[in-house]
């Protein structure tokens, strides 16, 4: 019986020999999305005999962690083309030796399937598995927003020196990798449709995990024989979760949990997310659940965690919410008016704008204060608890 095996509860992660990055191939953007999906599948710690195992590329995969718009076209296309493309490894045991194989040594699809199986070529898995060093490891969701091919070859270079900052590689070489062949064969065509377009790609993305990404051609006589590129790591998740706070209010938790439960696409990219960082352990373990008021309250339990909070802020602003308004719930005693510590400027702002637009819907209190006391009334207002909570 084929099993289709995904560890849910382990965030997808793309591991592979570094010689793979040394390696010359050529595959589409869709390609190689769908190459890297099922090398995430693979039994690293060889548990699993990867001999003879198939490993499902699904539609859902694709929109889930690349946003593919057109998920069923790509795998339609890719079981056009991807049984015929090879790679070439360089051989680890033979000087200026390679081995040239399939990525694949057989392929499932039926029409409308909504999938594509995938069984990897015998040669090429000891490249993929069983890795003790001299591998690259990156999120498979890192590209996400690399659109190039040549994007996301260079990303992959770049997550083997992660730690030294910089890469040096001869222009040949590259052009090799790349299987350029006679394309953008002046130097001015490579820099600009290759290089330029990789490092603009990756520091344009919000998922990748570098920053700053820049190209030096560096010349030998009169003519440039390599490129080094330089770049700095971004901040890493735990980093930003520790700095980064963002405070709900008990109405904003349960109207934004509804939200997000009630649309599915943005559901199942938070819970997807989420779900397989940690979500068990923070309240998001919805396995077998299908009650909305089951999986709204567990979504409330997760956002209450301020720095659980700032992270979902992409998906909640998807579903309407504004993080420009300022919340000062928190620090107002509803029973003296009177707050634990001033309130900013910005939060003051935000208060009498709040009350400007309810004098504005209830024009008759603009006659109360006209006939008594205008500055106390204005007192009194801003201790209202409504307008305090935002």
């Amino acid at each position: 019986m084929e099993q289709e095996i995904w560890d849910k509860d382990q965030a997808p992660l793309v591991v592979h020999s570094n010689l793979i990055n040394k390696a010359a191939f050529r595959l589409s953007v869709p390609e190689i999305r769908i190459i890297l999906t099922a090398i995430t599948q693979l039994s690293r710690d060889g548990s699993v005999s990867e001999m003879g195992r198939w490993h499902y590329v699904t539609t859902q995969d694709l929109q889930d962690y690349f946003e593919a718009d057109n998920a069923s076209r790509d795998i339609r296309k890719a079981h056009e083309t991807l049984f015929s493309r090879y790679i070439i490894i360089p051989d680890p045991d033979v000087r200026d030796g390679v081995i040239k194989t399939r990525w694949i040594q057989a392929m499932k699809f039926k029409k409308g399937d909504g999938r594509i199986g995938i069984l990897f070529a015998e040669p090429l898995i000891p490249y993929l598995i069983l890795l003790k060093e001299n591998f690259t490891k990156f999120p498979l969701d890192d590209i996400t927003d690399l659109s190039s091919e040549y994007a996301i070859r260079i990303y992959m270079w770049l997550c083997q020196f992660r730690t030294t900052g910089w890469v040096r590689i001869d222009i040949e070489e590259l052009r090799s990798i790349l299987e350029l062949g006679s394309k953008y064969k002046s130097i001015t065509l490579f820099a600009q449709h290759v290089l330029a377009v990789a490092c603009d790609q990756i520091n344009n993305s919000k998922k990748t995990s570098f920053k700053n990404v820049s190209y030096e051609l560096i010349k030998v006589g009169r003519a440039y024989k390599a490129v080094r590129i330089s770049f700095d790591l971004k901040e890493t998740e735990e980093q930003i979760k520790k700095k980064a706070r963002l405070e709900l209010s008990h109405k904003q938790l349960w109207t934004f949990a509804s939200k997000l439960v009630k649309n599915d696409s943005v559901w199942r990219k938070f819970y997807t997310r989420f779900h397989q960082q940690g979500g068990r352990e923070n309240g998001l373990d919805l396995i077998g659940v299908n009650n909305e008021q089951i999986s709204i309250k567990k979504t409330v339990d997760f956002l209450s965690v301020p720095e659980n909070a700032a992270l979902a802020l992409p998906f909640l602003e998807e579903v309407g919410f504004n993080p420009q308004k300022p919340k000062i719930k928190n620090r107002f005693n509803k029973d003296d008016g009177k707050f634990s510590e001033p309130l900013t400027e910005e939060e003051v702002a935000a208060r009498d704008e709040r009350i400007a637009k309810y004098l504005k819907e209830h024009p008759e209190k603009l006659s109360e204060m006209i006939d008594g006391d205008f500055l106390s009334y204005i007192e009194e207002i801003r201790k209202n608890k409504k307008f305090n909570e935002g």
